[in-house]
This record gives C-alpha cells, structure tokens and sequence, in this order.
C-alpha cells in the first residue's frame, strides 16, 4: 500500500513520514493548493525534501500538484519536481507531457 498525504506544511510532512516510518510503508507527498498559493515552489521543494530527509529510510517521493495551471506545471518541472499532476485539458496534457521528457520529469493525471 502507497499511502498519497496532501501537505500543507513542515510540520505536516514530518508527521507523515512519520507514520510511514512506524508502519513501514511507501509514502508519496503531495502539495496543498493552499502550500503553492503561500509558499512557492522553491519553498514547497524544500520543505518536503527537509522532511523526507529526516527519515531517510521511508521509500518517499514528491508529487506538485497544478492542478489544471499549465504554466504552474511547467515551472513546476523547470524548477527539479519530477513528478506534477495535472488535471486540465488533454491536448495542454500531451504537450506537457513533451516538456516533461526534457526535463526528466513525469506528468501524472
């Protein structure tokens, strides 16, 4: 079982690698649209990265969430995200998909 946490902060990502630590399972964090609109994505980056480094023995991975923003997805790529969803149109969606295979990220709906 992958268990998918939305983060809004720190302290939210501690908690949840936590548990991930404890019960032995993978866990994928993902961004709160609240944690993009007050942090960024350089600071939504770092402080996941901080916390999935605190426990470095949880099998952790990072997904942002654009929701259907496809500039946010790009920078979102642009900036070192190698996974981003997107929920918006299908044609934006096989374009991104192009922008994702240079830059060795990966588009997810």
């Amino acid at each position: 079982m992958i268990k998918t946490v939305e983060v809004r902060s720190f302290e939210e990502a501690c908690v949840a690698l936590k548990d991930a630590h404890e019960g032995g399972y993978p866990i994928i964090l993902q961004n709160s649209k609240l944690l993009h609109k007050f942090g960024g994505f350089m600071y939504t980056k770092h402080i996941m990265e901080e916390a999935i480094d605190m426990y470095p023995d949880v099998d952790a991975s990072i997904i942002y969430d654009a929701d259907s923003d496809a500039v946010v997805a790009i920078t979102a790529m642009t900036g070192g995200f190698k996974k981003v969803r997107f929920s918006g149109n299908k044609t934006i969606y096989k374009k991104l998909c192009d922008i994702a295979l240079q830059t060795g990220a990966e588009i997810l709906d």
